[in-house]
């Protein structure tokens, strides 16, 4: 099983008192000044206003010669500080992306966060804490059952480079993590490390991603008009479905020499043609 490395950011009793950095499984495998651009990113998590009740947030890092995919889950009201006021905590997992083996690990680590929701203090926390996780294998029909009107959205709003967009959602924060985490594997790898989005938190650190709030149903998408590169997102989602029902999917989401949107169109499209 793929390995799991934990990163916490929080002021909740325990070792010792006031916001510090701490790691309640297995610490990321990087020394201090590697990891910096981590750091700042799970440090400057914060909730948006009227921000849904599960807050997540998912980047990608190349660290030294590895990449790896991190999932932060944001809890307001965790447990308490050395003076009993309400402390916060920020978990983050991590996991690689490694080359030859596309893996749904954004999924597992949506699921593994809800495993570890029962912890209400550190050393609780701590128990839990695993450092390895099993990951699902890319699922073709997993693709397949998403709101195609939805996959649209998030390839365009990504392709625009313009990551402080609000989507449309009409269920809870966790169904849209969901969504996010099944259709971002679909991606290829650096397309996938480059796509972050952020569900009820911004950052004042970078990487940035997609911001999403909780909207009410009806409120139209929000994406600027200009500075839209040249590919379709609707011309992505069919090809790639075509992909799906080919069961050659997992040919484009393994393919790491796909550095821009404009290439990811041109291969997914060359592909899906050459399936008949």
């Amino acid at each position: 099983m793929p390995a799991l490395f934990h990163a916490v950011y929080t002021n909740a009793r325990g070792d010792r008192a006031g916001y510090r950095e701490i790691s309640p499984g297995p610490a990321p495998p990087w020394s201090r000044d590697q990891g910096q651009r981590f750091s700042a990113w799970l440090r400057g998590l914060r909730p948006v206003h009227n921000a849904p009740a599960w807050l997540f947030a998912k980047a990608g890092f190349r660290i030294g010669n590895e990449f790896f995919i991190a999932m932060a889950r944001h809890r307001p009201m965790f447990s308490t500080d050395e003076h009993g006021r309400a402390a916060v905590l920020t978990h983050a997992l991590l996991m690689p992306l490694d080359e030859g083996s596309p893996r749904m690990v954004e999924t597992a680590m949506l699921n593994e966060h809800r495993r570890l929701a029962t912890a209400t203090d550190l050393a609780a926390l701590r128990g839990l804490c695993c450092d390895h996780l099993e990951t699902p294998s890319l699922s073709a029909n997993a693709f397949l059952e998403l709101p195609e009107e939805q996959v649209d959205g998030f390839f365009h709003t990504l392709a625009t480079g313009r990551y402080e967009a609000l989507v449309v959602h009409d269920g809870d924060s966790v169904d849209l993590a969901d969504f996010f985490a099944t259709v971002s594997a679909a991606l290829p790898p650096r397309l996938r490390l480059s796509g972050g989005w952020q569900i009820g938190l911004e950052t004042t650190a970078p990487p940035k991603g997609i911001l999403v709030n909780s909207l009410p149903t009806g409120m139209a998408e929000r994406l600027p008009a200009e500075n839209v590169p040249a590919i379709s997102s609707v011309r992505c989602r069919r090809a790639l479905r075509k992909l799906a029902q080919a069961g050659a999917l997992e040919r484009i989401n393994n393919e790491w020499l796909i550095r821009s949107w404009k290439n990811f169109l041109d291969q997914v499209e060359r592909l899906a043609e050459s399936q008949g």
